[in-house]
């Protein structure tokens, strides 16, 4: 049943590294995703930034009253409980703090020392916000004219990073790539058949199953690589944190990206030309998307939507994938989800061998 399986996989890999409209469609599409999707949702318009004065040098308290004033740049000067809560929920991407006495010291030729603070769990934010103040400080530094200048220490705070959207929309960029991604396979196996080289094929001894076994096997990798990429570029850029297992991550989108498969192989048997194939396919796609919970929450759709939500596989890969992310569930939590998706791809496959063909009806 599986003669040739081993050369078909090569095959298959040949073909997609030859491929630029793969790469583009799968990974490409992964770091667009999470850098665009990302940028939006963690980053407002200007830098957030806190103050929080126990200094009570009216110069200093002018200074960051202009520096407030300025197009730009969003500065709330609070008190230190305030300030740091605000930090602490990532509504602010630094605070600058200054201690009492600070400006006296460094009129004394005294270490003046002010507090940079940040939260850790959202670099690219911290990063942007600390550049900011350390340059207010400089400038500071010049207008005072003191003795010693003020010498900004950072120090890093503990906190949800406030990623708010992203964190709750992260896990549906997992599933609308693997989605995606995984349809590149069905599609190419409706190509081949229209343009006769699945007629060619079929004079081998390769069988239906052994082809669609040797695609899987192919894209698989790719897939793991497509999570890999968007998980990495979440926690680098955007502080997004994995609260549950890796290997438990890697079941779900493994289970996520079979059911896909299966499912677009079921379309790709019914679907005579490639066009067709993608129309259908695109919009079966923008419908998961917008209902599945890939772009935008469903927990307030109305009523009558819910039923059909729940009948989407992407949404229970999200659910799935969500749960493991943002809550730490286990495979136990999630084996409702992960059967109604194993259910998906048995169906997919089944339907997709019995209506199999190799030539153009």
């Amino acid at each position: 049943m599986l003669a040739g399986l081993p050369a078909l996989i090569r095959a298959h890999w040949r073909i997609l590294r030859r491929e630029p409209g793969y790469w583009i469609v799968t990974l490409g599409l992964a770091v667009t995703i999470i850098v665009v999707y990302g940028s939006l949702l963690t980053n407002p318009g200007s830098p957030q930034l806190g103050a929080v004065l126990l200094d009570d040098s009216t110069l200093l308290a002018d200074s960051l009253d202009a520096m407030a004033s300025i197009n730009g740049i969003d500065l709330e000067i609070g008190s230190l409980d305030d300030e740091l809560a605000a930090l602490e929920d990532g509504k602010r991407w630094a605070v600058l703090l200054v201690p009492e006495g600070t400006i006296a010291a460094a009129e004394r030729d005294e270490p003046a020392i002010a507090q940079l603070l940040y939260n850790g769990t959202s670099p690219l934010e911290a990063a942007v916000g600390r550049g900011v103040l350390r340059e207010f400080v400089a400038d500071l530094n010049s207008i005072l004219g003191l003795t010693t200048d003020l010498d900004p220490q950072e120090m890093t705070v503990d906190g949800s990073g406030g990623l708010g959207l992203l964190a709750t929309l992260f896990p549906g960029l997992i599933g609308m790539s693997l989605m995606f991604g995984n349809s590149w396979a069905a599609g190419t196996l409706v190509s081949w058949r229209q343009f006769g080289i699945l007629k060619r094929i079929s004079a081998s001894p390769v069988r239906p199953v052994t082809l669609e076994i040797a695609q899987f096997v192919a894209f698989a990798g790719l897939s793991a690589l497509q999570v890999t990429i968007l998980v990495g570029l979440g926690q680098l850029l955007f502080g997004v944190h994995i609260s549950g297992s890796y290997l438990t991550l890697a079941i779900v989108a493994a289970a996520g990206a079979v059911a896909f498969m299966g499912i677009w192989y079921a379309l790709a048997a019914l679907m005579s030309s490639t066009p067709g194939f993608f129309a259908t396919l695109n919009l079966a796609s923008f419908v998961m998307i917008f209902l599945g919970g890939s772009v935008v929450p469903i927990e307030n759709v109305p009523s009558w939507i819910k039923p059909l939500t729940q009948a989407l596989p992407l949404t229970h890969l999200n659910d799935a994938l969500r749960e493991v992310i943002n809550d730490s569930a286990d495979l136990q939590a999630i084996a409702d989800k992960l059967l109604i998706l194993t259910a998906w791809a048995v169906a997919g496959f089944a339907l997709s061998t019995r209506l199999f063909r190799w030539g153009r009806q």
